[in-house]
């Protein structure tokens, strides 16, 4: 069935990011097609989560440019919404106000809120208070009112990682419906491989402040982990993490040798 694509492109050129002496993204190119879901893999302190608050307008671009639509982000990304691995829900408002607080439009906003939590099966669970939620339930409410304001561009910056692995699977089955169902351009920033594969379109990895990998899944959905090709992905993938990963000890081993060299002579 056809479904109207309601995202945004991206098309980032250059982009740089630096903290004091560290250049945590150098030169990053990448292009995010309208109303593709991609996944960002690679080690802690590669830069993941750095990428997806300079797409937010979180943070400002030491160099190049992320471009949307054609045009270049300056400042807070209307488009976008971004969800975290904590729900940052507002303790002191129920789970209907916590959702509405994402909705500007005040026409229609109960009925629009009542919806959504329909749409995240949390129907009946307007009235009740945050902290009687089940981990689960509260990314649920966090993703409910990330979807509020019909964003074009959902930022998932590790929305799953807390959750025990039953709850992780009930959640990646729910924001693929979603996005299906919207279209949203979706960014992914996890650790598990698995997940990328199960969720996205294509999964890119950073490494050494570049995109060290971009891999497409040509897989069906919903995806089947029993698939032959997709453990052949998950594999694939991991292997250059894994190899990602290794590279960098090695470097900082021989660079802890070299000090230590220095100092001895």
């Amino acid at each position: 069935m056809n479904r109207k694509v309601s995202g945004t492109t991206l098309d980032i050129r250059g982009l740089k990011k630096q903290f004091d002496n560290r250049l945590i993204l150098n030169n990053i190119d990448l292009l995010v097609q309208r109303g593709e879901f991609l996944a960002v893999v690679g080690r802690s302190g590669s830069g993941k989560s750095t990428l997806l608050r300079l797409i937010a307008g979180l943070e400002e671009p030491s160099g190049g440019v992320i471009m949307q639509e054609g045009k270049a982000i300056s400042g807070l990304n209307d488009a976008a919404r971004i969800m975290f691995q904590e729900p940052r829900l507002l303790p002191w408002r129920t789970v209907f106000a916590n959702i509405a607080l994402g909705i500007r439009d005040q026409n229609g906003r109960t009925e629009k809120t009542a919806r959504i939590l329909e749409q995240v099966g949390l129907a009946g669970y307007g009235k009740q208070w945050p902290g009687v939620l089940s981990g689960g339930q509260r990314q649920r409410v966090a993703l409910a009112r990330a979807l509020a304001s019909n964003p074009r561009l959902l930022l998932l910056d590790e929305p799953l990682g807390a959750l025990d692995a039953l709850t992780r699977i009930e959640m990646q089955r729910l924001i693929e419906k979603l996005w299906q169902e919207q279209r949203f351009t979706a960014l992914l920033v996890t650790h598990d491989v698995e997940e990328a594969v199960i969720l996205a379109d294509r999964v890119i990895m950073l490494r050494d402040g570049k995109v060290g990998m971009d891999i497409r899944i040509p897989l069906p959905r919903p995806r089947q982990r029993n698939n032959p090709l997709f453990a052949s992905l998950v594999g694939t993938i991991l292997d250059q993490v894994m190899a990602s990963t290794d590279r960098q000890k090695s470097q900082t081993l021989n660079l802890v040798t070299s000090k230590t060299d220095k100092a001895s002579s």
